[in-house]
């Protein structure tokens, strides 16, 4: 008889983990994952035995159906800028844990399928405006498609049937959502020596003070999200400076060297979540010492040595062909002293630039050895971080500043309350209509030009969200090709929409970056 084998603690909460963040991962490649992590063989069926404790393990039978694409132009795939934005504020995924929450019988492994099927439910309710026919929706091949898939009937029609049987759904999704998308500026790091450092809520600077930052603002849930992966070194700490300073000023060595787990006075304590009154929402105490890996992304003028290095030739060449985008790149070693350690830290630098003999467009520092230096630049982040300076590059050469914080200012500065929807009837039909109109309201103040921005919704619709398009799906990437209307939309004005959806960096279910363009 094989020996049974009792799963540490940690392996079992990384298993756990890996689960509700890719509920459609199979044991098999978790056993593979966990024996590469931990050094141990794990058997696909002791896995199993983690995830139906939690009953997280699928269920026997047809799996969802993946839909493809739809051949040639889609229509309303404008309507799939706000299914990015479900995505980024996970309101389908909130609603779907709200409803097994209070369906204790249904397996956990059906939130994937929940969480769809709502999305499917929001798109068909902003499309049609009219009460909801679960027939007609189910039957609708181009909804299903912006979705990504689509479930068997017979799940599609037990989880409308769940929905319909649970009584507080509608008063526990006001709550839920009220509390997951309150307001969190940024984030306090406390380190040994009794210093600290702030990174702002959608990482785009560290600041010495909160009070220097007013502006980026992300939703309690996605807040919590960053910090616990960051301590269960599941996220690459990814962070760019947008500040005018030097990218080794005081606030950013602090940065740098509380990753650095040799100095011991500069060990990250603990981490403060702030509210938009920069009051402590919520504190994390750290207790291990183990070496955290960063990326640190930088204006090229702010890095004094930089003439320096450019006016080496760039000889390697980075292509992501699926944006259209090509770079050459540069790899140089960079030391910064220690706080009470003798040793210097040895960082990398990667510059990259248009062309081998350009100037450079932008800087990534990273505390990652010289020989995983593939990884990064494969890591998703640099995507959306890389093309959409493009747009600020002559600011930039003119004045040799930082770009200004309103150009950087994402959707989530405009944290939505549920408060003043929260009595609509509490129908199926009126739930619908209360997701559908939380996404179109984060759309309309975070993602359309000043100008648009007082639009009423029909017109919203009308002239950004019926617009069609080809989607291309890979493993990677979801690339959205519009064919605008120019009649009834300025293209400049389409053009701002899809620089800030990019520039959010939005994945799909499946860990695809979202792309529009």
């Amino acid at each position: 008889m094989s020996q049974k084998y009792k799963f540490k603690p940690e392996i079992a909460r990384f298993i756990v983990s890996r689960k509700h963040k890719n509920p459609e991962i199979s044991c098999r490649k978790l056993a593979l994952e966990c024996s590469k992590k931990f050094k141990t063989k794990f058997s696909k069926s002791s896995i199993n035995n983690i995830l139906k404790n939690e009953k997280l393990s699928s269920p026997v039978g047809r799996r969802s159906k993946v839909l493809i694409s739809l051949e040639g132009k889609i229509e309303h795939a404008g309507f799939s800028m706000l299914q990015a934005l479900n995505h980024h504020l996970e309101i389908s995924k909130t609603a779907a844990e709200v409803l097994l929450e209070l369906s204790p019988s249904a397996p956990k492994s059906l939130q994937k399928d929940v969480e769809n099927i709502i999305q499917g439910l929001v798109i068909y309710k902003l499309i049609s405006g009219a009460t909801c026919d679960f027939s007609v929706c189910y039957s609708n091949k181009e909804i299903w498609s912006l979705v990504g898939r689509r479930p068997t009937k017979t799940v599609y029609n037990r989880i409308i049937k769940m929905i319909h049987n649970s009584q507080p759904f509608a008063q526990e999704i006001v709550r839920e959502i009220n509390r997951r998308l309150s307001p969190i500026s940024g984030f306090r790091f406390q380190l040994a020596d009794n210093s600290s450092f702030f990174v702002d809520a959608v990482l785009q600077s560290i600041w010495r003070s909160p009070l220097t930052n007013n502006q980026f603002f992300t939703t309690y849930y996605k807040a919590t999200s960053y910090i616990n992966e960051f301590l269960n070194q599941e996220r690459i700490f990814s962070v760019f400076n947008i500040q005018e300073t030097s990218i080794f000023s005081p606030d950013i060595l602090n940065f740098i060297l509380s990753f650095n787990y040799q100095d011991v006075s500069k060990r990250i304590k603990q981490i403060e979540l702030l509210d938009s009154e920069n009051h402590i929402v919520e504190n994390k105490l750290i207790f291990d010492s183990e070496k955290r890996f960063f990326l640190l992304g930088f204006w090229p003028w702010q890095l004094e040595i930089m003439s320096e290095f450019e006016r080496r030739p760039a000889k390697q060449k980075l292509v992501w062909d699926e944006l259209g985008v090509e770079y050459y790149y540069q790899i140089e070693e960079v030391s910064i002293p220690q706080h009470l350690v003798p040793q210097e830290v040895k960082l990398i630098a990667l510059i990259l630039r248009k062309s081998p003999l350009g100037a450079a467009t932008i800087g990534i520092l990273t505390n990652f050895p010289k020989d995983v230096i593939s990884n990064i630049l494969s890591y998703k982040k640099l995507y959306h971080w890389s093309t959409p300076q493009e747009r600020y590059k002559d600011f930039i050469k003119k004045t040799k500043a930082a770009a200004p914080k309103n150009l950087f200012h994402l959707p989530e500065s405009q944290v939505f309350s549920t408060e003043d929807i929260g009595d609509k009837k509490r129908s199926l039909d009126g739930i619908l209509e209360m997701l559908g109109e939380i996404i179109l309201r984060q759309f309309q103040h975070g993602f359309l030009p000043n100008e648009c921005s007082s639009w009423e919704p029909l017109k919203i619709k009308e002239v950004f969200l019926k617009q069609k398009a080809t989607i291309n799906r890979s493993k990677d990437f979801l690339i959205h090709n519009f064919f605008i209307d120019k009649q009834l939309c300025k293209e400049a004005h389409f053009n701002y929409i899809c620089h800030r959806l990019n520039e959010s960096g939005i994945r799909d279910s499946q860990d695809r970056l979202m792309w529009f363009k």
